[in-house]
């Protein structure tokens, strides 16, 4: 009734995302800083603060020394840079303190976004731990690709500031006047004293990476990985998934065992109920909705907001994927309720064989031929709604051949039944197998001689014989056939033997026919009966002194005389 690929592809693709950031996870957790680099990194840290610090008084004493409005706003704003980088500072020294633990995080409260009660809100709260947990499992990568941006950008600025100040070195003081000059120290100490900064946010950046490189190898790592998700969260979906598949065995078998067993009482074809089958397909989808409600529960018991959320975006998924196969799941639902055009208890023509539409069950449906050996064959319900059923008499025939009938085949080649399955007609053609494709077979209508056959002999008479008796010539020929029949194998394969005469052959001969009504245990002697009427005619013949037709040529010359060997 679904779409089984798709609802698999899904439920692969989602574990397969669980147990990549379930390693991630383990990767992270399971690597702890070394203590010697944290040591670096607090006291590189600490540093900077004290720095920036020694920095801001500096520069407040400055604001009060400063005279003019525009020296006192630069000097505010440089003051408030510093301030903000005191601030980022004190709060990484907390947070590698802490072994990494986000400040902001510890100081938010709960009550900083309010949002309206409705669905959406609701189903954001479910599924909003999934969104935290991989924005957690990607924090590392992100804030190490971000220290790395920064330490490239902070040796871009060295090296350019390196270069200024080089340049500056290299212009002659001595031809410049003292005031120029003193600015110009002023410059080279401002920015010199920056240069110190860079590099210290330089050594800083770089002992942030290095703490948090590791040294475990990829299969340590992979190891550590999968044992940690056994652990948790394997763990959890091995018992989640086998109460859902528990659940679902339970409560389908139980209902199998049920109609079975009512299926045994009854005798005969099984009498469609309506209002049974609706009640059927109401207790499998409760059954499905139950087991996935028992699934949502054992992981919402076991504490994993996580798994859960994904739960609960899987099935949205498969929803929304499903919606497009609404209408074909009506059409398959109307089959099972035998409200389709193929009906259970009826006749239908299936790849050229007829067949019995045993059961329909809710995703497929049972053929049966009575006449083929393993004769059933099963069907998905798609297929079966390309059909149409008729409904059948009790003596219809269901395969126009049965084990041991003998047949001739439209080419011409005698062949027996030995075995007829849905796939393949097996015939002995003397001593030889031929197979045949079951729908070929009854396509090709071959002729069945197990019933009966006529064997027939057309005899010739020469214009002699015009004025002999037609009848004591019947009288003859038939005693002479019956006494010589008598004789061979077929003495007792006919049934009736009859002498009739056919047509004259103008100049030519008098034609009669020899009809014998053979029984259908001689269909071995279809070939040999018509030789052996040939060769009794022959004989019978031959015993009466009767002449048979032959072609006369006669060579005359211009006087129209008939030319002899003679001539």
């Amino acid at each position: 009734m679904f779409n089984k690929k798709i609802a698999f592809g899904t439920l692969i693709s989602a574990f397969l995302i669980l147990l990549a950031t379930t390693f991630a996870a383990a990767n992270t957790i399971n690597n702890p800083s070394p203590s010697i680099e944290c040591c670096d990194v607090l006291e590189s840290t600490e540093n900077s603060i004290e720095d920036i610090q020694s920095k801001i008084a500096a520069l407040k004493i400055e604001l009060n020394d400063a005279v003019t409005a525009e020296t006192k706003s630069e000097i505010e704003d440089r003051i408030n840079q510093l301030q903000a980088r005191l601030t980022q500072s004190r709060t990484e020294f907390e947070k590698y303190a802490l072994g990494g633990v986000d400040i902001n995080f510890l100081t938010k409260t709960g009550n900083e976004e309010e949002l309206n009660y409705d669905w959406q809100a609701e189903l954001l709260q479910i599924v909003q731990p999934v969104f935290s947990e991989i924005q957690r499992l990607t924090k590392a990568t992100r804030e190490k690709e971000d220290i790395n941006r920064e330490l490239t950008l902070t040796k871009e600025k060295i090296a350019t500031l390196e270069k200024g100040l080089a340049y500056l070195n290299t212009i002659p003081k001595e031809s410049l006047s003292p005031t120029l000059t003193k600015k110009l120290e002023t410059i080279n100490n401002n920015w010199s004293s920056f240069l110190k900064d860079l590099v210290r946010d330089r050594d800083h950046y770089q002992n942030l990476l290095d703490a948090m490189t590791t040294d475990e190898t990829f299969l340590q790592s992979l190891k550590n990985g999968i044992v940690d998700f056994l652990k948790g969260r394997g763990l959890i979906l091995l018992v989640s998934f086998a109460t859902f598949f528990a659940v679902l065995y339970i409560l389908t078998k139980g209902m199998d065992f049920i109609l079975q067993r009512r299926h045994n009482r009854q005798k005969g074809q099984q009498k469609v109920n309506l209002r049974a089958r609706l009640l059927l397909l109401i207790y499998r989808i409760i059954s499905v909705i139950t087991s996935v409600v028992a699934f949502l529960i054992v992981v919402h018991s076991m504490g994993d907001m996580v798994l859960f959320g994904i739960a609960i975006l899987i099935l949205l998924a498969l929803i929304f994927a499903f919606r497009n196969y609404v209408p074909k799941y009506f059409s398959e639902i109307r089959l099972f309720l035998n409200l389709g055009s193929a009906r259970q208890g009826e006749r239908v023509i299936y790849r050229g064989v007829p067949w019995i539409i045993e059961r329909i069950t809710l995703y497929t449906a049972t053929l049966y031929n009575p006449s083929l050996d393993n004769g059933r064959i099963r069907l998905m319900l798609p297929e079966l709604e390309t059909l149409t059923s008729r409904p059948f008499n009790n003596d219809e025939i269901w395969f126009p051949a049965k084990v041991g009938d003998s047949f001739i085949l439209p080419n011409g080649t005698f062949g027996e039944v030995k075995r007829q399955t849905p796939e393949s007609v097996y015939l002995n053609s003397f001593n030889s197998t031929i197979i045949y494709p079951t729908a070929d077979f009854i396509a090709g209508a071959p002729t069945n001689l197990s019933y009966g056959y006529y064997a027939v002999a057309d005899f010739g008479l020469s214009y002699k014989h015009f004025d002999t008796p037609v009848d004591e010539i019947f009288s003859k020929l038939k005693a002479y056939i019956t006494e010589f029949l008598s004789n061979t194998a077929l003495h007792d394969q006919y049934n009736s033997l009859s002498v009739e005469f056919r047509k004259i052959n103008e100049g030519m001969s008098l034609v009669y026919t020899v009809i014998v009504a053979m029984k259908g245990s001689s269909a071995a002697y279809y070939f040999q009966s018509g030789r052996l009427l040939q060769e009794a005619c022959l004989r019978c013949a031959q015993k009466e002194g009767w002449s048979m037709p032959f072609t006369n040529i006669e060579m005359r010359d211009n006087q129209n005389q008939v030319i002899t060997g003679k001539n």
